[in-house]
């Protein structure tokens, strides 16, 4: 969209998750940037025409990643996963369940707020996270875990489940992959090739938080006292992310995939089940601000700001948390919820409390 502001165009791809990614998006972003900055020199359209040829076929298409590589299931996690998902309620573990936001179907309309982060204040956090042997994902979950804590009221909520999406493009290695797909760049390629690692965050971590609190009075975020904990959770986070990446396609949830005959109505199931999550941390790393062939150069095109959205899942994450930022720029980060009372109220508080959270630690 072109904006009232000379030589600059807000760009907006918008896709459905079916169809591709958070990083699938970041490399359709950057292969439109560079093809602005280096725009062909005939036109891929048919003359008179809005209709383009490629040399796309059916076998240089990319393909789903349960046929990129093999998904191994070991027996024990396959029966873990089918009772979890199948199994009686009553019978499964329901303490960490997002029981303070129960699933409603409708309305179909998603919440969202957003600030920035400078670059200097990036730069500070990113060290942080590193002096506490974590990263900025992980942080992000030690913040929300620590405002939800307090936020949300014993009894209501005593542990909780989380999420982080993890692209999965560094498991489709060649050498893995059929050969008939020997030729695909998963790495270069606008799909979907991801998968969620879940943590959970036991009675006893939340409990100390909220002790911490209650000492502080239950004071307004950031209550410095609950630094510890943020830190021990952010690098909860990191063991599981480390895990997930050591042991690649073993046990993913991709792999149980192939169990569900109906999804239509394994999703309809969803919604009489309580919420199994109530954030997600989605964080697609730096986008470069300058074309790869004018990296140098101070002409030409070239993104200042960059802003990742997620519509709400009604079923899935409560709060969802998406970041990117542009190299030598600004962090945006992005919540967003369903529209009903219950969340508005925590995702507003949340984005005020996480953004606090993050100034203060880079004081």
């Amino acid at each position: 969209m072109r904006t009232q502001t000379d030589n600059f165009v807000d760009a907006m791809f918008v896709w459905n998750h079916a169809n591709t990614d958070g990083m699938g998006a970041k490399i359709f972003q950057r292969t439109l940037f560079n093809n602005l900055a280096s725009p062909p020199s005939t036109s891929p359209l048919v003359a008179g025409s809005r209709v383009m040829t490629t040399a796309i076929s059916r076998e240089t298409f990319p393909q789903p990643q349960e046929k990129l590589a093999k998904h191994k299931v070991t027996l024990g996690y396959a029966c873990s996963e089918i009772w979890h998902s199948f199994g009686p309620s009553a019978m499964n573990s329901m303490v960490s369940k997002a029981h303070w936001a129960p699933v409603r179907p409708e309305p179909y309309i998603t919440r969202n707020k957003s600030f920035d982060i400078d670059g200097v204040t990036l730069k500070k956090l990113l060290g942080l996270c590193r002096e506490n042997g974590t990263t900025l994902t992980g942080l992000f979950h030690g913040i929300v875990l620590a405002c939800l804590s307090v936020d949300l009221n014993e009894g209501r909520a005593n542990a909780f489940n989380a999420a982080t999406a993890i692209d999965q493009r560094r498991f489709m290695r060649k050498e893995i992959r059929p050969s008939k797909y020997a030729s695909l760049q998963p790495e270069k390629s606008v799909q979907n090739c991801v998968a969620s690692v879940y943590h959970t965050f036991e009675r006893d971590i939340v409990s100390d938080i909220r002790a911490q609190a209650r000492i502080n009075n239950w004071t307004q975020q950031p209550i410095a006292d609950l630094e510890p904990s943020i830190w021990k959770a952010a690098n909860i986070i990191r063991g599981d992310i480390d895990h997930r990446i050591n042991i690649g396609l073993t046990n993913s949830i991709v792999g149980m995939m192939k169990l569900i005959t109906d999804w239509q109505d394994y999703h309809r199931s969803t919604e009489k089940k309580p919420r199994e999550l109530s954030w997600i941390v989605t964080n697609i790393g730096v986008i470069d601000g300058k074309p790869e062939k004018s990296a140098d150069s101070e002409d030409g095109w070239a993104v200042n700001k960059a802003r990742f959205t997620l519509c709400a899942d009604v079923a899935g994450p409560a709060m969802q948390i998406s970041t990117v930022s542009v190299k030598g720029g600004d962090l945006t980060v992005e919540l967003s919820w369903q529209d009903l009372d219950d969340l508005n109220d925590v995702g507003n508080r949340l984005t005020h409390d996480l953004e606090a959270w993050l100034i203060h630690l880079a004081a």
